[in-house]
């Protein structure tokens, strides 16, 4: 599905959703979207696992995890 955003992308996450154990702000709803509009978007393998990446570390912080890079 190489160019276009898949169907649903961008609109899983909304404000006030039970997620994960916390309730989700605008801005945090906002950036979940955001990161799945993006990474179903991306072409390059390479900025896909990046873009995964960023997504997974914002999910620790909004969660309250400590994210502690090794290597």
């Amino acid at each position: 599905m190489k160019g276009k955003i898949q169907q649903g992308a961008g609109n899983a996450y909304f404000a006030g959703m039970q997620w994960r154990g916390i309730t989700l702000g605008h801005a945090d709803a906002a950036a979940l979207n955001q990161f799945d509009i993006d990474i179903s978007k991306a072409q390059a393998p390479e900025a896909r696992t990046w873009l995964l990446q960023n997504k997974a570390e914002f999910i620790a912080l909004i969660l309250g995890i400590e994210v502690v890079k090794v290597g």
